[in-house]
This record gives C-alpha cells, sequence and structure tokens, in this order.
C-alpha cells in the first residue's frame, strides 16, 4: 500500500456520498467491517478497502452466526444488561438480513 493511496476517513465518508460521515466509518472499523491504518492517532484507509467494505454489505448477509456459547438464554428479567444487548445486535443483524 502506498502512502498516496491512504485517505482519512473524512474524505473516505465524502467518497461514499452523503449520509455517511466519519463516525460510521468509524463503527465500522471498530465492528471489524473496515480495514484501516492508525498512524499518529489518526484513522486511514484506501479506496480498496471502502469498496470490499461496501461489497461485503451489498453482497448478502455476513452477520455472524451464533455458537451455542453465544446464544443466549431465554428472556428472564433477572438476566444480566450485556445479554440483552447481544440479543438485540443479533436480532438487529438478522432484520437487516432480511431487507
Amino acid at each position: 500500500m502506498a502512502l498516496s493511496e491512504l485517505l482519512r476517513l473524512r474524505k473516505a465518508a465524502e467518497l461514499l456520498g452523503e449520509g455517511i460521515t466519519e463516525r460510521t466509518l468509524r463503527a465500522e472499523i471498530h465492528a471489524g467491517q473496515l480495514q484501516f491504518v492508525k498512524l499518529g492517532g489518526k484513522y486511514f484507509t484506501t479506496e480498496k478497502h471502502l469498496a470490499d467494505m461496501v461489497e461485503a454489505a451489498t453482497t448478502g448477509c455476513h452477520a455472524p452466526t451464533p455458537t451455542p456459547s453465544q446464544t443466549p438464554p431465554p428472556t428472564s428479567p433477572s438476566r444480566p444488561p450485556s445479554r440483552l444487548r447481544h440479543s438485540r445486535r443479533i436480532e438487529r443483524d438478522q432484520h437487516w438480513c432480511r431487507r
């Protein structure tokens, strides 16, 4: 990867169009959907990495299938909040797969 290929996240967001912000791309980085380089505390990516992210999002559902150890138990009032969030994330990912 050449240094000339690196794009700051703000510039990368502009390339993707309206509705995509630097914050959106940071969320994709933290979700593991966008490859990046971090130099001097700043995030950079490339057009190829952006294209890979968009292609993965448009070619079908890539939501992780929970393994039995990740599958939350049935909902009960005593469940810890973290498991509720995990369950909602799985439901959200399944919702996006049906679109």
